[in-house]
């Protein structure tokens, strides 16, 4: 892996522009967390959870001893995979990948943490941190080469998935527009349970994530049997996904769980529309292509 950059902007007259403290940084990141979309085939979409997370006992004081430290950023990609993110203004080095990897040490304190989130917090509820896989992120205006040598070769911090990102800044010293460049660091991980996709009918041509698979899953049984709304939910029950089942009626969808469904209208037998939940990943896939085999939807997880 090696990484080139230049920055160029025609005749423009720029300079340097660093942020000045971290919660800047951290502040425009969650702005602009598109930034932390590494490889949005693999990853699936960026959910910034929470900033400034409290967490005892993970960070090594100067003594020696643990001590209580904050997460800067807890982010998501799709369902399965949560970010650890640790910002440095000027240079992430092996000091702050050990205090990533202290953070990281904590996963059960940081479900605790986000299951107190008032908009998202019911599905960390009963939770374990092996429902997930886990990704640890320094962010830093430069990253040094230790860290880079340690991403290309090995990629993990313990058994985390390991990244980089630099972020720099420059300003047009004649209107004062801002100009950001960064650059990727990641290998992608050879085992990783969210990389896992689905095929219908042991066709191999066509995979499909997992939360797609679930929606034509939906569709493929809708067509093939006409269903009104309560024998829909008798072949895809609730269980299934606890914290918002597999579909519900357009109508009683709540705004704030708007997000929580596929765009995708369903109309059934009884003029009911409905969507499907696409909150799917390796704690409840197999549970549903289980059921969905039942039902004669031949799935197969890869």
């Amino acid at each position: 892996m090696n990484i080139y950059s230049h920055f160029s902007a025609g005749t423009l007259k720029t300079k340097p522009f660093p942020f000045k403290r971290e919660l800047f940084m951290e502040s425009w990141i969650i702005e602009n967390k598109d930034i932390l979309n590494f490889n949005p085939r693999i990853d699936g979409d960026v959910e910034i959870l929470d900033w400034e997370v409290p967490i005892s006992n993970g960070r090594n004081k100067k003594d020696g001893t643990q001590g209580d430290g904050r997460i800067d950023i807890v982010a998501r990609y799709g369902d399965d995979i949560i970010a650890v993110i640790e910002l440095k203004l000027e240079n992430a080095d092996t000091k702050a990948e050990e205090q990533l990897s202290g953070y990281l040490n904590q996963k059960e304190e940081i479900i605790k943490e986000l299951s107190k989130n008032e908009s998202f917090g019911n599905e960390f509820k009963d939770k374990l941190p092996s429902d997930f896989s886990w990704v640890g992120i320094l962010c830093a205006e430069k990253i040094s080469h230790d860290i880079i040598d340690k991403i290309e070769n090995y990629n993990k911090i313990g058994e985390d998935e390991f990244r980089a990102i630099s972020v720099k800044r420059f300003k047009n010293e004649e209107n004062g527009q801002i100009f950001v460049l960064t650059d990727c660091y990641y290998e992608e991980a050879k085992s990783n349970k969210n990389k896992q996709k689905v095929i219908f009918d042991n066709d191999d041509s066509m995979r499909y994530a997992k939360r797609n698979a679930v929606l034509e899953a939906v569709k493929r049984y809708v067509d093939k049997t006409t269903p009104e709304y309560g024998k829909l939910v008798e072949a895809f029950p609730n269980q299934l996904n606890k914290t918002y089942g597999v579909i519900k009626p357009v109508k009683e969808i709540p705004s704030d769980r708007n997000i929580r469904y596929f765009p995708d209208e369903i109309l059934l037998k009884n003029n009911i529309s409905i969507r499907v939940c696409n909150q799917w990943g390796i704690g409840n896939i197999e549970a549903f292509i289980e059921n969905a085999n039942k039902l004669g939807i031949k799935m197969k997880l890869l």
